[in-house]
């Protein structure tokens, strides 16, 4: 069962970066399906990708650190919330 949740939330992700553009300002959640994102981002950014990332968790930051050449801001949750005009989606976990 776990693999095919996780293979659900991966075709989530992959879905989700679809819609990323060049320029855009990201969030990054704290659920489960955030590491998939990241992942994904990894490979977008690699190919010429640019994004500012604001993470809402440490560890959502520290993966985006090892994978990510983007910018990237770690902010408690209560302080991203008060930024979530400025972001243009949150992926992964946590979003509207």
């Amino acid at each position: 069962m776990n693999l095919d949740r996780d293979r659900l939330k991966r075709a989530a992700a992959e879905r989700a970066i679809e819609f990323v553009e060049n320029g855009m300002v990201l969030g990054l959640g704290t659920g489960s399906t955030a590491g998939f994102v990241v992942a994904q981002l990894a490979t977008r950014v690699a190919q010429g990708l640019a994004i500012v990332a604001i993470a809402t968790s440490e560890r959502t930051a520290a993966q985006a650190r090892r994978v990510l050449r983007a910018s990237l801001l770690y902010l408690p949750l209560l302080l991203a919330l008060l930024l979530v005009e400025a972001l243009a989606r949150t992926l992964g976990g946590f979003g509207w």
